[in-house]
């Protein structure tokens, strides 16, 4: 009991320093679409025809974007893992080109899925807040269904807001350091010798 007690308290204090630290992802127009932030890339250019990506809204620079020409698939790549914190997802279309679901999808370093999260129109009308908290992100992709034939292409086209994308210092596995073994170690010891003496 006290030991899970203990770890409880432990990963209340990670988190704690982990969201006190963290940093959030800056927009910048290089020079129109945001290509880098301090800590990586976004990806742009999907359709090889448009200028598309993020672009910094409304400000330049902003700590929210939108997908501009609204291209679906679009990631955001950290240089280093991270622990991702949160981020705030809203619809920008309010015409027949709506967002019908958004999907934000964490994936690690090996692009293996992490964890994903889905919002309805009706919850994008909201603005809510994404709660991650998932450590060991390499990529965030954004994923959308709906919207409508914009640009008489043939792909579907929608748009959303993303804003103040927060994220910290990733948690490295926790891995048993020799002199926190000893001390457990003497510690199992003294409560054996105690029970033996009672």
């Amino acid at each position: 009991m006290m030991s899970r007690t203990i770890a409880f308290f432990f990963g209340v204090f990670i988190f704690a320093v982990a969201q006190a630290n963290a940093a959030v992802v800056v927009f910048q127009r290089q020079p129109t679409v945001a290509t880098t932030f301090a800590d990586g890339t976004f990806s742009h250019h999907l359709t090889n025809q448009w200028d598309d990506g993020f672009y910094a809204y409304p400000g330049n620079p902003s700590t929210k974007a939108m997908n501009f020409y609204g291209i679906n698939g679009l990631s955001i790549f950290f240089n280093s893992p991270v622990l991702l914190n949160s981020m705030v997802l809203e619809d920008l279309s309010n015409n027949s080109f709506n967002v019908n679901t958004l999907t934000v999808s964490l994936y690690d370093t090996l692009d293996s899925l992490l964890t994903s999260q889905t919002y309805s129109f009706a919850q994008l009308l909201l603005a809510p807040l994404a709660t991650f908290n998932t450590a060991h992100v390499a990529r965030i992709s954004f994923d959308f269904t709906g919207g409508g034939n914009a640009y008489n292409d043939g792909r579907n086209a929608a748009w959303y807001l993303v804003s103040n994308i927060t994220y910290s210092e990733d948690i490295v596995d926790d891995v048993p350091v020799p002199g926190a073994v000893a001390l457990l170690g003497f510690g199992l010891l003294g409560l054996g010798v105690r029970r033996r003496v009672s």
